[in-house]
């Protein structure tokens, strides 16, 4: 007998008038019977790349730990089929063949998802053969109608930002301890910190409309909270920082920034905006000294007075100098202008490491008592 699974009938698309039919089935049912048309190299067949095999490892540890859902359907395709061939029920639904190798469920978009289930079919069938997984179903296309609706999904498939990313990232963090768990097995949890701080941070006299979230107009904000948190990956893995409360995290980075705002005033209440001291430069490379310039702290009364951070920033901030992009020397303050500045010149990776080394040689060395 063959085997069915329920449907109901959807909408046909409306480009081609290709019928489809929606339900769910399961991964006992499917991994024997689907195909998915890989792009085979120098053959004008097929028109998937194949699977990332982190990623399928990293979905199948999680769904196997309960950590996520699958609640999107898979896109799948019939190519042997017509509406002709599916069974009427009484009760409008409709049941569709389950096919055999010549007539497969074509792997449309899902193939991730797919591939990571079957991995743990594979392992432990009695314990996944009934895990259901929705699907929508194309009756009857070809491969090239396939292809097309590929195309589609995934060139009109927009990725989460980062900054929104991150924001949740750390709502779901404060309530789910399994999340917590996930971060800390992978090394991540250091942005669940450092969006807590971002958070905070941002409220400082510093800081204050300057840090820009998730659907929030530019204005006279200089730099995005996912910034910021990547910028923070440094400091966080140093305990002369990171072994400090979260409160004291936070006055302690208040006051290295207002000590910052001491030396370079006009960067921060005149036109921030005019300025890399906040942008993304500025950030990463001011919160990669920060650890140095720490230890240089904890010898003077208070970690927290912005007085302190001055007086050891001022040297080296005052003095830093370089060629902007017209070929021109500047220094201290104007090293940071946006355009006629030089500090643009060391925006990438390997550009702030180098500037980070300038001034972090140009520091007062730590002295042993």
């Amino acid at each position: 007998m063959t085997p069915l699974v329920k449907v109901i009938e959807g909408p046909r698309l409306t480009t081609r008038g290709i019928p489809t039919v929606v339900g769910k089935i399961t991964i006992g049912q499917l991994a024997t019977t689907h195909r998915i048309p890989h792009r085979k190299s120098g053959k004008q067949v097929g028109y998937q790349r194949e699977a990332s095999l982190t990623r399928v490892n990293s979905l199948a540890r999680d769904i196997d730990a309960d950590r996520v859902d699958l609640p999107t359907a898979i896109l799948v395709n019939r190519r042997g089929l017509d509406m002709s061939h599916l069974i009427p029920n009484d009760d409008g639904s409709l049941c569709l063949p389950i096919s055999c190798s010549d007539d497969p469920f074509y792997i449309v978009d899902g193939q991730h998802r797919l591939n990571a289930l079957c991995k743990l079919f594979e392992a432990d069938p009695s314990k996944w053969e009934n895990y259901e997984l929705p699907f929508v179903c194309m009756i009857g296309a070809t491969e090239s109608q396939e292809m097309e609706q590929f195309h589609v999904v995934n060139s009109n498939a927009k990725s989460v930002s980062t900054d929104l990313a991150l924001v949740l990232l750390k709502q779901r963090a404060e309530h789910d301890t399994k999340m917590r768990m996930w971060l800390e097995e992978r090394g991540q949890s250091w942005k669940l910190m450092g969006q807590q701080i971002v958070d905070k941070l941002k409220d400082t006299p510093a800081w204050r409309g300057r840090i820009r979230y998730p659907n929030e107009q530019k204005g006279r904000t200089t730099i995005g909270n996912s910034a910021v948190v990547a910028s923070l990956k440094r400091p966080l893995s140093q305990e002369n920082f990171n072994g400090y409360s979260m409160d004291d995290k936070l006055k302690i980075l208040d006051a290295y920034w207002q000590g910052i705002r001491t030396i370079y005033r006009d960067a921060f209440d005149d036109n921030p905006t005019e300025f890399n001291v906040q942008k993304t430069v500025g950030v990463h490379v001011f919160h990669a000294l920060l650890p140095t310039v720490l230890q240089l702290a904890l010898a003077k009364p208070s970690v927290t007075d912005r007085t302190i951070y001055a007086e050891i920033l001022r040297g080296p901030l005052e003095s830093i100098e370089g060629d902007n992009p017209q070929g021109e020397f500047v220094s201290g303050i104007d090293f940071w202008r946006v355009g006629t500045g030089a500090a643009g010149t060391y925006s990438s990776e390997s550009g702030r490491r180098v500037l980070i080394m300038r001034i972090r040689g140009a520091l007062p060395t730590v002295e042993i008592v």
